[in-house]
Order: structure tokens, then C-alpha cells, then sequence
């Protein structure tokens, strides 16, 4: 009888501990890597404070010593990082506007506009977890608004410019169940169709990084119809095709921890809780500097970590923890599809058990790819395997730098010389249809409305003669003419640098300007008035306005004065 009670006795603790132990090892597994890095965090920073709080005099010395220049520039490093996206490139000289866009399921995005009026626009798409800081955040490094373009710089829906709905709360989790497919079916579409309305252009150009590059090839995939409104594709690091990507052993852990430690209880992932972590101490920043480049490429060679407090205040800048697991099932089944459900689910919205592949034929932009050797997220073969795929590839460029990783197309120190520069010369190569567009800012400000009528049912693309006044307004405001003269805010449309200028200081530029107006016969012979109206026309010659347009609106002006 005693033995069978020890038996039971026994056999009870036996079950209790076995569960214990399952209970235990479940525990490991759901908080194992959170904790791990928690605390590694936690006790480096604890280190470094007691190294601190020891040398805290010298490092009080060390202070003192610190240059007036050294002062300026942390100075200016600390705003940068607390400055939106707006405010910083206001701050580095460049005319900045903020748009919103709403697009069809609901979703309020936030764009950022370097304002060239007149000039082709560009839109410049962010990778995942970035935003549209990702393509300021270094500084006036190089800009393509310094080469005439009017360059809109998108920001996709969840993150912290994009976190707005028409009637949807984004702290709900409805608001969050979305990945890259929606951003590319949705966001992209609305983005491009507002820069076309806005600036009255036909075709945009585009420049994506990362997830930029795949939001686009979906939307060129499963909207076709927007291939006809892209002139030219330039991918930075496209992250398309993923098999190499799964040897990587952070993907790898990843994909195998991420759904029982993320689940489906968090919806949203890293808005902001890397700064306080990494900023604490130099230790802390240190190590998540090397564990972006565990993910991404170590190069220290190109990094500039005095600037690594503005890269904190920016990014990362939130994501859909939907958009991560989307990325995890192109890695992990090797097949760039939309986002596999279970398979009754996937059979309901697909017709199929497994998402259909998106067809990379379909995408017929002109594409440029940029890759490069030490990305570990976009891998060069696997680049390689998607270039040959897309319906129309121009060409591909693999950065000169073994070094050279996946964030190093926005963050290297030579990123200019190394990437920039080759996609200007691109972009110089490319030739494409200039349209009315161009002309459009100029030729609303004609001198009679019945001409205004006529060049808007000429081009095809302005409804109303009316807008003539809405826009006139408009420039007279972001100029900052002083008169309401017509012909004078056409000719300070020409140069912004002409503000506040009265018409006859504007006579005497345009004198300086257009050749053939510089000897004194010609402006005794003119009044100021015909001189404003000559210099107006021979910009408008550059610009290539319509023949019939120049002859009917200025017939005073005689050929030979034209040569």
C-alpha cells in the first residue's frame, strides 16, 4: 500500500515537473530572443553607466576641449534628428509642401514635395521600415531638385507620416491588416495618379529602394495600366526574389521564431523604440549598429556614425508586422506571390490553395536595377534572376564596392560618386516625351483670356480656362511677386530668384538675360511693357511651346529680333 502511494506519489511529481519543463520550454521559445536581447541591451547600458560615473571628470575635460565647429555641427546633428521631414528640407534650403493623398480603401498618406514648378516630377519611394526621410535624412549630400526635377518622396500607409484613415482607428488592428500587397495595389496607384493631376504631367518618374521596388513591380503587375504612367524605373536594391536570402541565419531565425513570438496579438513593429535603446549610451548605439549590419552588410568603411542619432530619429519609422511575415513567405517558399492565407482562405480570394505568382512580364517601365556584392537581404543572384525576368530591363549596375550594402544606397558617405552619379547619366541617356506639361506653368498667364481658352483646348489637358486665375494666385504666393501684372509673374516664373522685383528692375534682368535686348536702340525703341513680353516669349521658345501659341500672342515681335 505505501509502495502504491509512493508510486502515485511520484508519478503526480513526475507529471507536474514534465509540465513544468514544457511550461518552461514554451516560455523559451515565445520570450527566449526578446528577452536575451532585452537584457543584453540592459546590461551593456548598465556597464557603460558605471564606466561614466568613473570617468566622469574626464569626460567633463574632453568636453571643454570640444571646437566651436565640433559644437555646430552636434548642435545641428541633435535638430536634424528632431526635425519632420518638411521642416528638414526647408532647413537645407529647398521650398518644401506636404500633401495628403486618400487612397481607394480609406488609407491617408502623407507626401513630401521639393517644389521645382514646371519640372518633370519624380517620385522616390522608401523601403520597409523607412519613410520618406530615408531620402534626406544625410543632408544636401546631392538632390536631384539641383538638376531641374520636381521630386515627391512618398510615404506608405502605417508609417509615422502615413497613420491616418478615413474612418478606420490606427490603434485598432484593422487598421493594420495590410502588407506590401495593398501598399502596391493601393498606395502607389493614388500617390502617382495625385503627382499626374497636380502637375498636369503625363508620366512621372520613379526611383524605389527595397520595398519600394516590390510595391511597384506589384502594382505594375496586377494594375497594368500604370506601366503607360512610369517613363523609367530605377530600383536600388530590389527586393523581389528571396532564395538566396533564407542562408541568411537572422531571416532563418526569424522565420522560424516570428509567429509564435510576434503572433497575432501585435499588429504594429518598430515606431520609435529603437531610439531610446540605441541613443542611451555610445555602447548601446555600437551594438545596434552592428546588428542593422548583421542584417543588412557590415561596412564601416561607408557608415557615418556621427550621424547615426538623425538615422534614429527616423527610422525605423513603423511597419505592419504583416508586412515582415509577407517577406518571411517569399524567403521561406522561394515564390514571389501576394500573401498566403490558409488554404481555404487563399482558394476564396486567389481561386487557388497558394497565391498565383506575380507576373514580372507584365512590368514593361523601362527598368535600371542597382545592386550591389554585401547585400544580405537582396542577394546578387537572386537580382540577377529578377532582372532577367521583368517584361523590360534597360540595364544593371552592381556598385564598385565589395563592401557596399543594402542601406548604403542611402546612408554611405560616397554614395554620390558610387550610385547617384551613374543614375544621373541614366536619366541624362533617357529620352522622353516633354508633352504641354512643361510649358503648362507658362502659358497660364497669357495676356488675353480668349488665348487662355484656346491653349487649354489645344493641349487636352486643362479643363477650365478658369484655372488661369486659381493658378496665377498660387505662383504669386510662392513667388512673392509685387504686382499682379500678368506677363511680370510669367517672367519671375522663369527665375524664383526674381522676388519682389518691380517690372522695371524686371526689364532691366531680362536685358541681362536674353541677348538680343541688351543694346541700347532695342530699349529705347521698346517700352517695358514689350521687353517683358519679348523675354516671357523666348523662354517660352526654350521650353518648346506651341508654334501657334508664340505667333498669335506675340506677332509684334519681329523674326529678325528672334535670332
Amino acid at each position: 500500500m505505501c509502495e502504491q502511494m509512493k508510486v502515485k506519489e511520484w508519478s503526480h511529481k513526475s507529471i507536474k515537473a514534465s509540465a513544468r519543463d514544457s511550461s518552461e520550454m514554451h516560455l523559451i521559445k515565445l520570450f527566449n530572443i526578446k528577452k536575451i536581447l532585452f537584457y543584453f541591451l540592459l546590461i551593456n547600458c548598465l556597464i557603460k553607466f558605471t564606466k561614466l560615473q568613473l570617468i566622469d571628470d574626464e569626460e567633463d575635460d574632453s568636453n571643454e576641449e570640444e571646437t566651436q565647429e565640433e559644437k555646430a555641427e552636434r548642435k545641428s546633428i541633435t535638430e536634424d534628428s528632431n526635425l519632420s521631414v518638411d521642416k528638414l528640407i526647408a532647413k537645407y534650403g529647398y521650398p518644401a509642401e506636404v500633401h495628403h493623398v486618400t487612397t481607394e480603401d480609406g488609407y491617408i498618406l502623407t507626401m513630401h514635395r521639393i517644389r521645382k514648378l514646371g519640372a518633370q516630377p519624380f517620385l522616390l519611394q522608401h523601403g520597409l521600415v523607412d519613410s520618406s526621410a530615408g531620402y534626406v535624412i544625410m543632408g544636401p549630400n546631392i538632390s536631384l531638385a539641383d538638376y531641374n526635377y520636381d521630386i515627391w518622396l512618398g510615404n506608405a500607409r502605417g508609417n509615422r507620416y502615413s497613420r491616418n484613415h478615413t474612418f478606420l482607428d490606427p490603434e485598432g488592428e484593422k487598421f493594420w491588416e495590410f502588407s506590401w500587397h495593398e501598399i502596391g495595389v493601393y498606395d502607389l496607384p493614388a500617390m502617382i495618379d495625385y503627382i499626374l493631376k497636380i502637375t498636369r504631367y503625363k508620366r512621372i518618374q520613379y526611383i524605389g529602394h527595397s520595398q519600394g521596388c516590390t510595391t511597384f513591380f506589384v502594382m505594375c503587375s496586377m494594375k497594368p495600366e500604370y506601366n503607360k504612367k512610369v517613363i523609367m524605373m530605377q530600383a536600388m536594391a530590389p527586393a523581389v526574389y528571396a532564395s538566396e536570402t533564407e542562408d541568411h541565419p537572422y531571416i532563418r531565425a526569424m522565420g522560424l521564431y516570428f509567429n509564435s513570438l510576434v503572433g497575432s496579438a501585435i499588429t504594429e513593429m518598430f515606431n520609435g523604440e529603437f531610439r531610446f535603446l540605441c541613443g542611451m549610451t555610445e555602447e548601446t548605439e555600437r551594438l545596434c549598429i552592428e546588428a542593422v549590419f548583421a542584417i543588412v552588410g557590415r561596412n564601416w568603411k561607408e557608415f557615418n556614425r556621427k550621424m547615426f542619432p538623425v538615422i534614429l530619429g527616423h527610422y525605423p519609422a513603423g511597419v505592419a508586422a504583416k508586412q515582415v511575415k509577407h517577406f518571411i513567405q517569399i524567403i521561406k517558399s522561394g515564390r514571389f506571390a501576394p500573401y498566403s492565407y490558409s488554404s481555404s482562405k487563399n482558394y476564396a480570394l486567389y481561386k487557388e490553395r497558394e497565391p498565383p505568382a506575380y507576373n514580372l512580364s507584365l512590368i514593361t517601365v523601362p527598368t535600371y536595377v542597382y545592386y550591389s556584392s554585401n547585400d544580405l537581404l537582396c542577394h546578387p543572384s537572386d537580382v540577377e534572376d529578377m532582372y532577367k525576368d521583368l517584361g523590360r530591363p534597360i540595364g544593371k549596375y552592381l556598385v564598385p564596392m565589395k563592401e557596399f550594402n543594402h542601406m548604403d544606397f542611402l546612408w554611405a558617405l560616397n554614395v554620390r560618386r558610387l550610385v547617384y552619379s551613374k543614375m544621373l547619366q541614366v536619366l541624362g541617356k533617357t529620352k522622353h516625351r516633354k508633352g504641354n506639361a512643361a510649358a503648362y506653368t507658362k502659358l497660364h498667364f497669357n495676356k488675353k483670356l480668349e488665348s487662355c481658352r484656346r491653349i487649354c483646348k489645344e493641349s487636352g489637358e486643362y479643363k477650365s480656362a478658369g484655372d488661369k486665375f486659381a493658378f496665377e494666385n498660387v505662383v504669386q504666393q510662392n513667388i512673392g511677386v509685387s504686382t499682379t501684372d500678368a506677363i511680370t509673374t510669367q517672367y519671375a516664373l522663369v527665375n524664383s530668384r526674381l522676388k519682389n522685383m518691380t517690372r522695371p528692375h524686371l526689364a532691366a534682368r531680362i536685358r541681362q538675360d536674353v541677348p538680343f535686348t541688351r543694346n541700347r536702340k532695342f530699349s529705347k525703341e521698346r517700352s517695358i511693357n514689350d521687353q517683358l513680353k519679348i523675354g516671357s516669349m523666348v523662354y517660352l521658345q526654350r521650353i518648346q511651346a506651341p508654334t501657334s501659341v508664340i505667333k498669335s500672342d506675340y506677332d509684334f515681335v519681329k523674326t529678325d529680333e528672334l535670332s
